[in-house]
């Protein structure tokens, strides 16, 4: 199956800063790329709607449907993602590629690199910044300001501002992110947190600046393990600093919504209700399997 550049492309990929810039990566690429932002647990259903004849090609960027049988369904389905819980699903005869080394974005564009023997240079500070925050690096303290602003614009704006792969700050940018560095500090003063009774950790239920939240929780209040409620989107992210833990292969493991990276990951409510449930399971497994998190 040769696939072109003029070929009309519908991109599936992960509602994330990663996701996004999966697609900038595209769209760099193809003429013709249509958009749909994604969380896990909705890629199977998904799947199923599309009008394959209405595309030449359907990537997948940065998430995968939980059932490998759904990748079956179209010759026309292309994977590239890195989340450990899709390695299975690596079979690069059938344009399956999964690399838990690199984020989404950075395999897209390695991908589109060898398959099209072009060079996107143009793009690797971007992709640099997108690893270093997706994987929970955090080697260059832009990557997490960078995060901010995906939030501050939200998808199409964020993917139109950051498409030439510029990610030099504009002033009025700077602006507001010292702005929101002030907010965090006022946000952590009156932060409400729930310790867990087995293990050393908790519960936060306020989702705003998440992932600064936990890591100076873990850093400065000593927690091994942080655990974010998005009431919203029923959701959880857990992140946590201990050594030999894969969250998100562990979450994986434990529910069917779960996934994530070594030191970051994310599981939703199942049924409703479920949540404390689920929570209790997670401490259950963690304090049987990591002595080093028992309290």
């Amino acid at each position: 199956m040769k696939i072109r550049t003029d070929d009309k492309i519908l991109n599936l990929t992960h509602r994330d800063m990663d996701g996004i810039c999966s697609s900038i990566v595209l769209k760099n690429v193809f003429e013709n790329v249509s958009r749909l932002d994604l969380q896990f647990g909705e890629v199977d259903e998904y799947l199923k709607k599309i009008n394959y004849s209405d595309w030449d090609h359907v990537f997948l960027t940065d998430l995968h449907p939980n059932d490998s049988a759904s990748l079956d369904i179209s010759e026309k389905l292309i994977l590239l993602d890195h989340h450990g819980s899709a390695e299975s699903m690596m079979n690069p005869k059938k344009n399956r590629f999964v690399v838990t080394s690199c984020c989404g974005t950075m395999l897209t564009k390695r991908w589109c690199e060898n398959y099209f023997n072009i060079k996107l240079t143009h793009l690797n500070n971007l992709a640099y910044l997108i690893n270093d925050y997706d994987l929970w690096k955090l080697h260059n303290y832009k990557s997490k300001l960078l995060n901010e602003l995906y939030y501050f614009y939200h998808a199409d704006r964020f993917l139109t501002r950051f498409f030439t792969g510029d990610t030099n700050f504009t002033q009025y940018e700077i602006t507001y992110l010292r702005k929101r560095i002030e907010e965090f500090k006022k946000h952590y003063d009156n932060l409400e947190i729930f310790e867990l009774k087995k293990i050393n950790a908790c519960i936060i239920t306020n989702y705003d600046f998440i992932n600064d939240t936990a890591e100076k929780l873990m850093k400065t209040d000593g927690f091994d393990v942080v655990i974010a409620i998005n009431q919203k989107y029923k959701k959880c992210s857990v992140r946590h600093k201990v050594e030999g833990l894969d969250i998100g292969k562990e979450l994986t493991d434990l529910f069917e919504s779960g996934g994530g990276h070594e030191f970051a990951g994310a599981f939703n409510e199942t049924k409703p209700g479920a949540m404390q449930a689920m929570i209790q399971q997670l401490e259950q497994h963690l304090f049987d399997k990591f002595p080093k998190v028992r309290k």
